[in-house]
């Protein structure tokens, strides 16, 4: 049963939704202003989010941006609800990324109609998210971040290390933000045009190395890879970085091309790869795949070759540079 969270300060409006939801077999949670919102959404972590604009405490367009700048909550389709019909309004709640805007009164059938379409959407991505991105954006090897239009929209754990930040300083930031902030001046307009051409699709892009800085302004080497992709229906780009400081030898060119050499990856080099990305150890790989330990190590050792990679964490990028496993 689908968990719907009704954040309404209108009582009578709310039981109202709330004995039309539930008839139609949906779970309902509710809270009456938009901090009570916020708590119930992290508590109970709803499949879909109603959400008043005008109530005390915390308005809608509050409750969205919080919502929307916490990780586990950050993906939630939600749905504005509002008694004006004012196009500016309408506009403003669209732009901060809400996925539709019902003005009252609304008929029943209307709003259950918004509701099943988000849900379907969110359950596609959700199938794609568990099942191509969910195991790598968690690996704890690459930070990782996305973007769609121009902005950053998710940051994992490893990022906001490397970077010394917390997430959510680096989530909702326009991607020229998200440069100034972490790259010396001098590489700024070369990572820009990395972006840029990234999104182009058609390009096929080397993994970069470039002199970084951290919220403390200590420089890091790191190395930057991105690729474009489909997400929820819109044109995405994934940031993969490593933190290289420890590694780089002091006389190693900080600028480099890697290209894959032309060994052919086998199957069985495949589906050790794609456990890999997983993030499981030989040992566990060996065990699921049926074979020794010994076996998975000498088909690890053939992918890094391959690959050019000179540690797991190299090999997991450039298997989705090189399209050796999908997102």
């Amino acid at each position: 049963m689908k968990k719907v969270l009704i954040i309404e300060d209108d009582k009578d409006l709310s039981e109202t939704l709330t004995m039309f939801l539930e008839s139609n077999k949906f779970s309902i949670h509710t809270a009456y202003d938009g901090i009570q919102g916020v708590q119930e959404a992290m508590r109970i972590f709803p499949d879909i989010i109603i959400c008043d604009i005008s109530m005390p405490n915390l308005d809608g367009y509050g409750v969205y941006d919080t919502i929307k700048h916490i990780n586990s909550t950050a993906f939630i389709p939600f749905i504005f609800l509002t008694a004006k019909a004012d196009p500016q309004e309408i506009r403003k709640g669209m732009n901060l990324g809400a996925d539709d805007y019902i003005t009252k009164p609304f008929k029943n059938s209307d709003l259950l109609e918004a509701i099943n379409v988000r849900l379907k959407k969110a359950e596609g991505l959700s199938m794609m998210s568990d099942k191509k991105l969910l195991t790598v954006l968690e690996n704890p090897i690459n930070g990782i971040f996305i973007c769609q239009n121009k902005k950053i929209i998710y940051a994992n754990n490893k990022l906001a290390y490397i970077l010394g930040y917390q997430t959510h300083e680096l989530t909702e930031l326009f991607i020229e933000d998200f440069i100034n902030r972490i790259i010396k001046q001098k590489d700024r307009e070369k990572i820009l045009n990395y972006f840029q051409k990234a999104s182009g699709k058609t390009v096929t892009l080397d993994i970069t190395r470039i002199k970084a800085l951290k919220k403390t302004k200590e420089d890091i080497n790191i190395d930057l890879f991105i690729k474009s992709f489909s997400f929820n229906e819109k044109e995405t780009l994934i940031g993969y970085v490593i933190d290289i400081t420890n590694t780089l030898e002091d006389n190693e060119d900080t600028s480099i091309s890697k290209k894959p050499t032309t060994g052919i990856v086998s199957s069985r080099e495949q589906e050790v790869l794609i456990l890999i990305c997983q993030g499981l150890v030989n040992k566990e790989i060996a065990e699921k795949l049926a074979i020794s330990k010994r076996t998975v190590d000498r088909h690890r050792d053939n992918l890094m070759k391959k690959t050019n990679s000179r540690n797991t964490a190299e090999l997991i990028m450039n298997a989705i540079k090189f399209g050796l496993v999908e997102l």
